[in-house]
């Protein structure tokens, strides 16, 4: 009998936010027979509304113009897609600038947008279409996969060499799907790689054209700073945006949303900019939607709202949420890597695990205790998510081993060694559903996937029985292969 799918890719969160979607429902079913253009609120005051949540809300989080008392309603808009949509909408904006600047100017600038990787894979591709060349460069993972300003620069540099002109520079906060939390000091440290960047092209600009300087939205490096996870983190830490920076908030866009609060099939989205920007960004929009749905409009005005009944709410929803995945990602890694190697887990959250274990697996707490102990062999969670619901799961142990592919039917070994093993491994022999390292813009030759643990407790249980059972399907490799395998997995 097959085994059933377990897809461990999905983004979906733990928990529904049910208060916040029967507000939405009940106010759209009121006038779902009229249209609702966004007009920065001036004339309808169901959309006055939601944007005054949206304003109160990022005011209070610091993301607003330099010398403004507040978010304006012009720097920002408000999307039917969510955060997808506003980042495609994005893309086009910068990649339309650079065509009709290389058409204006006769130059052939190849635009390229900086992305460090591990990222959300589905970003790449649109980026890629429009002519946008996306540049990866590698987290260090060993130090907890951030940032640093000397990684930044050489990615750079290595641009520059390539022949490429920096556009834009993605990357979200908290992190998907390293779970990291950049704080103010590392976005401080970026944030001079930017400004001195921005100068650098000005000169160039300045050099090169002789008739007027190009002063569109892709002649400096916008940075596109996802923070659709903001409010996921387990502690008191806090995410740092680019749009805080008094010198950056014209250059960025902030991307938000309710999605991974538990409302993604809202699919309401947040875009904040320069108002130039974000006026030009709206028409954009109008020309494929017109306006975000009603309910979407009222689902934002709930999950933003400053009053204090739906604040209430919010922190009681994300309390228990965040509560609830912190755990289960202790629950995945100690089944995985062994209880005894989480140093990230108190004293309560073990003996929680090894309870839980126990009930699921209806046997004594000893033994329940004994089994958390056994690690899988050749596979391991390289993360320790300060938000989110992802752990990076990590097969490079058991490079170079040999399995019988379930693809091929006659008997010759294959090599356990890229994405295709894992394929087969995974998807074919397992039927589990993941996202590869290949997909996250690490290259196929990496043997790391993300898996989520925003499901139920009994599924991430069956997920690790049946790695344990893929692990066994692999025999060992050679010893030379297993000593040079995992040079980026950190040890934790």
């Amino acid at each position: 009998m097959e085994k059933r799918k377990l897809d461990m890719s999905l983004g979906n969160p733990l928990h529904p936010f049910r208060s916040v979607a029967r507000y939405a429902f009940q106010q759209a079913a009121k006038d779902l027979n009229i249209y609702r253009f966004l007009n920065r609120g001036h004339s309808d005051p169901e959309v006055r509304a939601a944007y005054i949540s949206i304003s109160d809300h990022f005011t209070a989080r610091g993301i607003k113009p330099p010398g403004w008392s507040g978010l304006s309603f012009g720097h920002f808009t408000m999307t039917g897609g969510g955060t997808t949509e506003g980042y495609n909408l994005l893309i086009k904006f910068l990649a339309e600038d650079v065509a009709d600047h290389n058409k204006r100017s006769k130059r052939d600038i190849k635009p390229a947008i900086l992305m460090p990787v591990p990222t959300y894979g589905f970003f790449m591709d649109p980026a890629e279409r429009t002519g946008i060349k996306p540049i990866t460069f590698e987290r260090n993972l060993k130090k907890g996969g951030h940032v640093t300003r000397a990684e930044l620069i050489a990615a750079v540099k290595k641009a520059h060499e390539d022949g490429y002109r920096i556009v834009a520079y993605f990357d979200s906060n908290p992190n998907n799907p390293l779970g990291t939390i950049r704080g103010e000091r590392e976005t401080k440290e970026l944030a001079e790689v930017f400004i001195a960047l921005r100068e650098h092209y000005r000169q160039k600009d300045g050099k090169e054209l002789s008739d007027r300087m190009w002063d569109g939205p892709a002649s400096r490096v916008r940075i596109i700073d996802d923070m659709v996870y903001d409010g996921l983190e387990y502690g008191d830490k806090k995410a740092f945006g680019f749009a805080q920076i008094p010198e950056l908030f014209d250059d960025t866009f902030t991307l938000a949303g309710p999605s991974k609060a538990g409302l993604v099939s809202i699919r309401g989205g947040v875009i904040i900019g320069h108002d130039r920007d974000i006026s030009d960004i709206e028409r954009m929009r109008m020309e494929s939607n017109y306006f975000p749905a009603r309910p979407t409009l009222a689902a934002l005005e709930a999950f933003y709202s400053v009053e204090d009944s739906f604040v209430a709410a919010r922190e009681k929803h994300m309390n228990r949420m965040n509560r609830d995945h912190r755990f289960n990602g202790l629950f995945m890694k100690a089944l995985i890597n062994g209880i005894d190697t989480l140093k990230e887990a108190t004293e309560e959250d073990k003996r929680k695990i090894i309870n839980t274990y126990a009930r699921l697996e209806k046997c004594p707490k000893a033994q329940a205790q004994e089994e958390l102990q056994r690690k899988i062999k050749g596979i391991k969670v390289i993360t320790k998510p300060e938000a989110g619901f992802f752990h990076l799961v990590d097969f490079s142990a058991l490079r170079g081993g040999t399995y019988q592919s379930p693809r091929h039917h006659w008997k010759d070994k294959a090599v356990f060694k890229d994405h295709f093993s894992l394929v087969d491994i995974l998807s074919l022999s397992q039927n589990i559903g993941s996202c590869s390292a290949a997909w996250m813009g690490m290259g196929k030759e990496s043997l790391i996937t993300r898996a989520t643990y925003a499901i139920p407790l009994e599924d991430i249980l069956e997920y690790t029985k049946r790695l344990r059972a893929a692990a066994q399907m692999i025999k060992a490799p050679s010893k030379k292969a297993c000593c040079t395998a995992s040079d980026n997995a950190p040890t934790l």
